[in-house]
């Protein structure tokens, strides 16, 4: 359970308390008594989310088995027979002369990250290394210096691995089909980015490495673009949101009139009632049986081709729109008539071919049953709003019916959000999907979750009150 993350151990590095702690050293019996003093995220074998006290457990574990501290450890058993002479952890750092320092960009400014000692990181998250010994590592992987193959190709079938602590970060990328892997490391963490900034270069090197997308493939992708532009959007939308993880409940609250998500432990689910009026975006949230209500123009509740597009320009979680509501939105009845649909502009310069290489994942089946074919978008060049990444055209209408992309809630929240489509009473809607995200701590990623949700009784009502878009005074 402690190896495949099913233990159910909360992750230690939790609390505001911890920047100041975690300049000090701690031994494993203090971070155990952290461990020990909350409650399990689920009971043992009952649900999947690896967790850095799971890692912090099994350092001990080969410390203890081995008879030799950590870092010797790694140094005999994995440096040496990979040949990683430029690898150590964070208790050799002081020797290592050309380190380099740690470095966090926020609020417009960059700042060096705070330091850790290295005891609150053995075994889980400590490695120095360089992009070179990377390589090194995969390489003997691969020729079965480290594990036996049948392990390694186990260890490997992950193609993209992509981490950060504080004012670190670092991106493992493999495509398979054209034998190439790209590593890259930084010293500095953008947590108010989209993906991180290690991410945006790999993806930058593998759009150049990667050119060969054929134009039929390119036209491919482009056609289910233009489709998606000539989408008829409902005025007005209702529906009730079912929501639930195994090992976190998320909620709604409020913080200087906007809307946030909330985190807690649990599994409680969500249930949220939902109006939307398309014009300016607004929604009306009830949440269950209870009196809370919220108002908000989050694309989060926004279940229509405006909302997805809005949250592959403007970030889904990380913005809320101030801007003045836009009549001038095409809008209409599915049975009267078309719309314009999105600027064509617009959609070109936010997930057009020109900014997307696209790669050819072959057949695939839509949410719906419906067959399908899947792409992966690789943006051609950094910027944190291009975060599509994975997209899967209903072969049928030619439209997307799934699409994935990534998202980021500043200093605590990363990760993805894949939404699904479907043809409901004639409009092409989101009716479900799933977020795919990590809490952070100071920077440090603590606690991973999936969030799986489904959207009930869609209907396209005539008409909403205009008072259910005003919010509440203590909002």
């Amino acid at each position: 359970e402690l190896l495949d993350g099913t233990s159910g151990l909360p992750p230690y590095l939790a609390g505001p308390e911890m920047e100041p702690a975690m300049r000090k050293p701690a031994t494993f019996e203090q971070l155990m008594r952290r461990i020990a003093s909350g409650p399990l995220s689920f009971a043992p074998g009952t649900g999947t989310a690896p967790s850095i006290s799971e890692a912090l457990v099994l350092g001990h574990v080969v410390e203890i088995v081995s008879h030799r501290p950590w870092n010797s450890y790694l140094s005999e058993h994995l440096f040496a027979p990979a040949g990683m002479t430029e690898s150590a952890t964070m208790a050799q750092e002081r020797s290592i002369k050309e380190m380099a320092r740690g470095y966090r960009y926020a609020s417009g400014r960059l700042s060096p990250a705070p330091p850790v000692d290295d005891t609150w990181a053995a075994g889980s998250g400590d490695v120095v290394t360089t992009a070179r010994d990377l390589l090194e590592w995969h390489a003997a992987l691969a020729g079965g210096r480290i594990v036996s193959p049948a392990d390694a190709r186990f260890l490997e079938q992950s193609t993209l691995v992509q981490g950060d602590t504080l004012g670190f970060d670092a991106t493992d990328e493999f495509f398979p089909d054209q034998h190439l892997r790209i590593v890259v490391l930084t010293n500095t963490t953008d947590d108010q980015a989209g993906s991180s900034a290690s991410e945006q270069i790999a993806q930058a090197l593998a759009a150049n490495a990667l050119e060969s997308s054929s134009p039929s493939l390119e036209a491919f992708y482009a056609a289910a673009v233009a489709q998606m532009d000539r989408i008829v959007q409902p005025k007005l939308v209702t529906y009730d949101l079912h929501g639930a993880s195994d090992n976190i409940h998320i909620g709604l609250t409020t913080s200087g009139h906007k809307v946030w998500l909330s985190f807690n432990h649990g599994s409680a689910p969500a249930d949220w009632h939902v109006r939307h009026r398309t014009q300016d975006f607004q929604s009306e949230v009830r949440v269950g049986d209870t009196s809370e209500r919220y108002v908000s123009e989050r694309p989060l509740f926004d279940p229509t081709w405006f909302g997805s597009f809005r949250a592959l320009r403007e970030g889904m979680l990380g913005y809320q729109n101030d801007d003045p509501a836009r009549s001038a939105l095409a809008i209409s009845d599915p049975k009267h008539g078309t719309n314009a649909g999105l600027p064509t502009i617009a959609s070109v310069t936010t997930i057009g071919p020109a900014i997307y290489a696209v790669q050819d994942k072959g057949a695939a089946e839509c949410p719906n049953g419906d067959p399908g074919r899947a792409l992966h978008l690789i943006p051609r060049r950094r910027d944190p709003r291009r975060q599509l990444s994975d997209a899967i055209v209903d072969l049928q209408s030619m439209r997307f019916c799934s699409i994935r992309y990534g998202f980021s809630g500043e200093l605590w929240f990363t990760g993805f959000i894949e939404q699904h489509y479907a043809n409901v009473r004639g409009y092409w809607i989101e009716t479900g999907g799933f977020l795919d995200g990590t809490l952070r701590i100071l920077g440090i990623k603590t606690h991973h979750f999936v969030w799986q949700y489904r959207l009930d009784d869609l209907a396209f009502p005539q008409e909403i009150p205009s008072s259910a878009f005003v919010p509440d005074p203590n909002q």
